[in-house]
């Protein structure tokens, strides 16, 4: 896998990638779950969801451009 490069590297990283998901999803996910809707329940609870939307609204998170990155290593 270290030394794999081009479309058998890119297959090889993909399916480690697949094996990883599914064995987090096995051990972790129904926690996982569990803890995402308690802390949305919480959020919502406290009145943070709205605030949350309108944060999200005004200042959006946006994919960063990594085709390209910046010479001194700093974001463009």
């Amino acid at each position: 896998l270290l030394g794999a490069c081009g479309r058998h590297g890119d297959a090889a990283r993909a399916e480690f990638s697949k094996k990883k998901a599914q064995e987090f999803q096995d051990k972790c996910g129904s926690v996982w779950n569990e803890y995402r809707v308690c802390v949305q329940q919480a959020v919502k609870d406290k009145g943070l969801d709205t605030l949350l939307q309108s944060a999200r609204e005004e200042n959006p998170l946006t994919d960063p451009d990594t085709r390209h990155p910046a010479s001194d290593g700093q974001p463009k």
